[in-house]
C-alpha cells in the first residue's frame, strides 16, 4: 500500500484519510502532491491482486505519478503518461485508478477515471455521484481516458473509497453490493467529515463481521 500521510495544509480546504491493507502489503495507492501553483494532483486507485507484486507494482505507479506531476496538468495526459510509461513493464497486473486535479482558487476539480468506480459529491447532505467514465491501466495498449471538471462549493466533500469496503460478506456468505453500501452511505453524510468516515468503515465491518478480503482506503477532499 503507497499512502500519502502528510497532507499539505490549506485555509481552502482539508484532506481527510483512512488506510487498512488486507496483509503487510498491499496494492491500494493514495498520492497527493501539491505543486508551485497550488494546484493538489490526487492519484487514487487499485492494483489487482495482493502481496509483495501488487506492493511492487502500487510503488512503481507511485513513482511515475511522482514524475508526471511536473510534465502536465492535464488528468488525462498524466494518467495516460504513467501507463505508456509501465505498460511494458507491468504485463501480470491491471490499475483502476482516479487522477484528480483540484485549483483551490477556483475550487475547481479536473478528474479522469481510469476504470474505477465513482467517487461522491456530498453537497447540501445530498450524496450524489461524480459522473465519468474510463478504461482500466495496463490491460489495453492505449486505454480510453478522459478529462472532466466540476466546480465546487463552499461545505463540498468528495470522497473516494476503494472496493475493500463493499467487497464483504457476511455470516451467510452474502456479499455487501456496491449500491447497499452507497445507500448506507447516504445516510451518514450528515455528520461531521472524521465521524462520517468512521461510521462507513463500521458499518462495512459491521457488515463483514470484521473481516476484510482486500485492502481499505478512503479519502475526502473537504472544501472550505
Amino acid at each position: 500500500m503507497i499512502t500519502s500521510r502528510n497532507f499539505p495544509d490549506s485555509s481552502d480546504y482539508k484532506l481527510y484519510s483512512y488506510f487498512q491493507p488486507y496483509i503487510k502489503v498491499g496494492g491500494d495507492i493514495l498520492n497527493v502532491i501539491k505543486e508551485k501553483d497550488e494546484s493538489l494532483h490526487i492519484l487514487f486507485g487499485d492494483v489487482s491482486g495482493h502481496g509483495i507484486s501488487a506492493a511492487m507494482v502500487a510503488a512503481m505507479t507511485s513513482i511515475a505519478f511522482g514524475a508526471t506531476t511536473k510534465r502536465s496538468d492535464s488528468t488525462d495526459k498524466n494518467l495516460l503518461f504513467i501507463h505508456e510509461l509501465l505498460k511494458d513493464t507491468i504485463t501480470l497486473h491491471s490499475f483502476s485508478s482516479v487522477y484528480m486535479r483540484y485549483i483551490p482558487y477556483e475550487r475547481k476539480l479536473e478528474y479522469t477515471y481510469g476504470g474505477h468506480h465513482c467517487a461522491l459529491l456530498i453537497r447540501n447532505k445530498i450524496c450524489i455521484p461524480v459522473e465519468g467514465s474510463g478504461e482500466i491501466l495496463f490491460t489495453t495498449p492505449i486505454p480510453y481516458l478522459r478529462r472532466y471538471e466540476l466546480y465546487l462549493k463552499k461545505g463540498d466533500r468528495i470522497l473516494l473509497y476503494s472496493d475493500g469496503l463493499f467487497q464483504v460478506k457476511n455470516r451467510e456468505g452474502n456479499p455487501l453490493s456496491q449500491n447497499q453500501f452507497l445507500e448506507a452511505i447516504r445516510s451518514l453524510v450528515v455528520e461531521d467529515t472524521n465521524s462520517m468516515i468512521r461510521s462507513i468503515l463500521s458499518y462495512s465491518s459491521s457488515y463483514g463481521d470484521g473481516e476484510i478480503s482486500d485492502d481499505v482506503t478512503i479519502f475526502c477532499l473537504e472544501v472550505f
